[in-house]
């Protein structure tokens, strides 16, 4: 088992390894995040009923994605996700919408898709050196 100290090293270099590939992921996002507001049409106000409909069509989204999963299980598509069949471009297109949905929610909270990437990588290497991956609970 590793100790706190190899961990937090190992976080520290890691938080290197993401600071020097930022710059271009950040461009990434940020253009996306301006662009999805140039066709968000939802309530902006009050902020709960925007919060509201931006969860919902989150969670619409990914269902459909699933959903897409659940019909290739079933077996209403010959093939998956390797190349350019319909089912990859069916799912590639649901989660095109969960990103726009996504993007909008960060947008709305005023919150960078890139800090949000970052702190989600950070938390769960940190879970991964400490052998915590696995179990329940968000802070392990």
């Amino acid at each position: 088992m590793k100790n706190l100290m190899h961990i937090e090293q190992e976080l520290k270099d890691n938080d290197t390894a993401l600071s020097q590939s930022h710059e271009a992921l950040w461009n990434g996002t940020q253009w996306y995040q301006e662009a999805t507001k140039e066709t968000a049409v939802y309530p902006q106000e009050p902020t709960d009923t925007a919060l509201s409909y931006l969860s919902l069509g989150l969670a619409s989204e990914a269902g459909e994605v699933a959903g897409k999963v659940k019909k290739w299980l079933r077996g209403d598509y010959n093939e998956m996700p390797n190349g350019a069949d319909h089912s990859t471009r069916d799912i590639k297109a649901e989660m095109g919408d969960v990103f726009w949905y996504l993007s909008e929610l960060c947008n709305h909270l005023k919150l960078d898709m890139q800090d949000v990437m970052e702190d989600n990588i950070r938390k769960l290497r940190y879970r991964a050196a400490s052998n915590t991956i696995k179990g329940d609970g968000d802070v392990r």
